[in-house]
């Protein structure tokens, strides 16, 4: 995948809409040009339905930004996103890997379905 088909489908996950301005997709993008990033892309039918990332530190692979395009969802990309990219990790000499998902998600199932568990919860606090 490109740079721009991921940042496109990452941020149609996240934010659920087709639209987005070229500041919105260059600030996802970021994330693929990252020097210890890979990122991932899932495609159905030749459109790209879903994408993550997956940076590696040592023997610590960090999977992230697991997004689905809407009309996509419910049909395993996730899983599959995520059995690929410890495969990856696991050919790239990780033997641990890490992710953090939003409590009580479809992601939090996802990720324990594949042997993931919860370590910690974590507050987000505002003051207005």
């Amino acid at each position: 995948a490109d740079r721009v088909q991921w940042a496109l489908t990452i941020a149609q996950g996240f934010f659920e809409r087709t639209e987005f301005t070229t500041e919105e997709l260059d600030m996802t993008a970021v994330i693929f040009s990252m020097p210890a990033a890979t990122p991932f892309i899932a495609m159905v039918d030749g459109e790209a339905a879903a994408a993550s990332v997956m940076t590696r530190q040592n023997h610590l692979a960090m999977l992230a930004g697991d997004a689905t395009v809407p009309r996509y969802r419910r049909r395993g990309l996730q899983a599959a996103m995520i059995q690929a990219r410890l495969a990856y990790a696991a050919t790239h000499g990780c033997d641990l890997a890490v992710a953090a998902v939003w409590p009580g998600s479809a992601s939090q199932t996802n990720y324990e379905r594949l042997g993931f568990r919860l370590v910690y919860t974590k507050a987000l606090m505002i003051l207005e």
